[in-house]
């Protein structure tokens, strides 16, 4: 399959601009939890409309991967628009508040709302790649839950990648600006690439109208999958604010807690793949024993992490650099690996439809407003 392959790099070169964009904000807020919790709520916040947006077209297009080569096309070239982000904050600045850039009230909302507008568009363009792909792959092979956790499992292996590569191969060697090129042009070259692939698989066949008439969403679930994405991305904020009391507070710790973070939702999303390639059938039992098992990890990892740090000692303090990036990556395996993945496990288990033939577009489905109709019992 073409697909978890271009998403995979697909998922690279997301994080490769997440941390990128993480530095731009670090001059803006100072490389503080802060800064951190405004790059991933821009960042999801995009990505989710992207997803959502998409989402509602996807079953009226004949071909879903030349409309997805054409939006990786648009995403890397719209990325390059943060390029001016500090800029423009200077000119604002002198054009609102007088040239007063100090940080203050009003200073830090308009940081937010600049950041905001500049890096939204990009994260929603590269947050629709996943459904298309998802609607394209489905289409051919007919089974959505299986296809899905692929995809969604390639997709967030390759954001692992992106995320290490960034930071500690790509930045050093090609530098802020060149990383930043070298990011869009994977992103034009996954572009041509599932154009070529769309011409030849030929045109498709849409789906403007359903089938049969589908059930209505259940609010239950779309809380329960809303739910967990929110108390996801506020752990991994409060593990990142967790892990600054010992470590350096820099762009490096941060992908470094990241790259663990995005391997732990992988291997969660592989596994409910093995598992529903294994089982045809699965139920609210299940996720609700993942969901309470995720709680008491994390809860427990608070105390892994005091254990692990001798009641919260600044770790690497005598060692090299390369002994340090080996602690923070430790230490973060220790900690996150096993919660991380039983968090992984919850948004692809609810990607079990109670029916794959439904009305109901993969793509929907699939977009991080899920909208099931009911569990598969």
């Amino acid at each position: 399959m073409i697909g978890p392959v271009l998403l995979f790099l697909s998922g690279a070169t997301a994080l490769v601009y997440e941390v990128l964009w993480l530095r731009q904000l670090g001059l803006l807020f100072g490389s503080t939890a802060l800064s951190a919790a405004i790059c991933l709520s821009v960042f999801f916040a995009g990505m989710s409309l992207g997803q959502e947006l998409v989402a509602r077209h996807c079953s009226r297009l004949d071909s879903p991967l030349r409309v997805y080569g054409v939006i990786e096309c648009c995403a890397g070239l719209s990325t390059l628009f943060a390029l001016a982000l500090p800029g423009l904050y200077v000119a604002a600045s002198a054009a609102l508040l007088g040239g007063d850039i100090a940080s203050g009230g009003s200073s830090q909302v308009m940081r937010g709302i600049l950041a905001a507008t500049i890096l939204i568009p990009p994260s929603a363009l590269l947050g629709a790649t996943f459904p298309i792909m998802v609607e394209a792959e489905v289409r051919r092979t007919g089974t959505l839950a299986v296809t899905a956790t692929a995809l969604y499992a390639a997709n967030t292996l390759g954001g692992v990648a992106g995320a290490v590569a960034a930071p500690f191969w790509l930045l050093p060697r090609l530098g802020f600006r060149g990383t930043y090129v070298a990011a869009v042009a994977v992103n034009l070259v996954l572009a041509a690439t599932a154009l070529v692939a769309a011409a030849r698989r030929g045109p498709g066949v849409a789906r403007s109208r359903p089938r049969r008439p589908g059930r209505a969403p259940s609010l239950r679930l779309t809380g329960i999958a809303f739910a967990s994405g929110a108390l996801a991305l506020a752990i991994e904020v409060l593990w990142t604010r967790m892990f600054a009391q010992v470590l350096h507070n820099s762009v490096y710790s941060f992908a470094a807690v990241l790259a663990v973070m995005l391997l732990a939702l992988a291997m969660g999303g592989f596994l409910v793949h093995v598992f529903l390639r294994l089982r045809s059938r699965s139920g609210v039992n299940y996720f609700a024993a993942l969901a309470i098992l995720s709680g008491l990890a994390v809860a427990a990892s608070a105390l892994v992490f005091s254990d692990r740090t001798d009641g919260l000692a600044y770790l690497g303090a005598a060692d090299g650099w390369k002994g340090y990036v080996g602690d923070v990556f430790a230490l973060s395996a220790v900690v996150m690996l096993v919660p991380g993945t039983l968090l992984g496990t919850l948004f692809p288990f609810l990607l079990k439809p109670a029916n794959e033939s439904d009305a109901e577009c993969p793509a929907r489905r699939s977009g991080v407003w899920y909208r099931p109709t009911r569990w598969a019992r």
